[in-house]
């Protein structure tokens, strides 16, 4: 996990959309090389009231620290996982500004992620449900830890292969369904 710091200095302290300083964390954590901008527009839209009620809240506080969990947008259009923290320094006089540090958690936020599906489907299996919703299960798993693509799960049943779970492709699915047999 790489860190970075930054201190932002506030032209006002109504707000964070009047900060001046840049946000450095896709440098530092090594998610581009040169990619330097404002934090705002690079905050997931699901995560950006919450960061905005604790910035208001962490101006409110001179020397308070403020900790979050956000994403952020990489300049690939992923979303990376940070894990913030933010001291109110703008009444200290030789910092004159929010100091924030950053951790990349992105790998750690995944694995967390996995390991509650994984569960999931521990526990369907442990309280006997139908096997249609542990293969569902399986299938959301991979779609959500894969790398794109389409996730079906088929089983053989009386020498035809039937599409039990996700979303394989119609035509693919009628092919395997019904395939073309040779005579004999």
């Amino acid at each position: 996990m790489t860190r970075m710091a930054e201190v932002t200095r506030s032209e006002s302290t109504s707000g964070m959309t009047r900060a001046t300083g840049y946000y450095l964390a896709f440098i530092t954590l090594g998610l581009a090389s040169a990619s330097i901008g404002p934090v705002l527009p690079r905050i997931h839209p699901d995560d950006l009231d919450e960061v905005t009620r604790r910035w208001a809240d962490l101006l409110a506080h001179p020397g308070a620290t403020r900790d979050i969990q956000i994403r952020l947008q990489t300049p690939e259009g992923h979303w990376a996982y940070v894990a913030a923290s933010a001291v109110n320094l703008l009444d200290d006089p030789d910092v004159g500004g929010i100091v924030t540090t950053a951790q990349d958690i992105t790998a750690l936020r995944r694995a967390e992620m996995l390991a509650t599906s994984q569960a999931h489907v521990l526990e369907l299996i442990a309280t006997g449900a139908p096997l249609r919703d542990v293969y569902e299960a399986c299938v959301d798993i991979v779609d959500a830890n894969g790398t794109g693509g389409t996730t079906a799960l088929y089983l053989l049943d009386d020498g035809r292969l039937e599409r039990w779970a996700g979303q394989g492709p119609p035509e693919i699915a009628d092919h395997l369904r019904d395939p073309a047999r040779p005579p004999g």
